[in-house]
């Protein structure tokens, strides 16, 4: 009788360049979402029906942001890719909570949404404070979102 094979997952580490073209078009296809939405009126949908698919292409892109991710350290990355991952896991878990059906949670999550792709374009950006960097990979997001106060020197 012969051996059985294990079957070994593999996830490939990606480098640092290809890490951040991944975030960059996980922020692209949200924006574009964000866009259709606000164009709803030249689709065949509604505003809510719009904002319902921003839902599913958010958690789908911010899933595959977790992927290719997942196995690895804070400290294995650069510490803009880092405070990135820590963000889109706050607003990730926000939109699992999300009751689309509910009218006023539609609008938690256009904010939501907003404010995430506002702070990841931050977080991303080179010439960032790594002070601000931080806090914004920090902040979680309160039950009501109108709670958020700007960081200053920001705006």
């Amino acid at each position: 009788m012969g051996k059985k094979s294990k079957e070994v997952k593999y996830t490939p580490v990606l480098n640092a360049t290809l890490l951040e073209g991944a975030f960059v078009g996980a922020m692209e296809q949200i924006y574009e979402s964000i866009n259709i939405c606000n164009q709803y009126k030249s689709t065949s949908m509604t505003l809510e029906e719009n904002v319902r698919a921003l839902h599913e292409i958010a958690k789908a892109e911010m899933d595959t942001v977790l992927m290719v991710t997942e196995d690895r350290h804070a400290k294995s990355m650069k510490s803009k890719h880092a405070c990135f991952v820590r963000r889109t896991r706050t607003v990730r878990q926000v939109l699992e909570d999300v009751d689309v059906e509910d009218e006023e949670d539609l609008k938690v999550l256009l904010k939501a949404v907003l404010n995430w792709i506002q702070d990841a374009h931050l977080i991303m950006h080179e010439d960032t404070d790594p002070k601000i960097r931080s806090y914004l990979s920090e902040k979680g997001m309160s039950d009501d979102l109108k709670k958020a106060q700007p960081v200053v020197g920001v705006q």
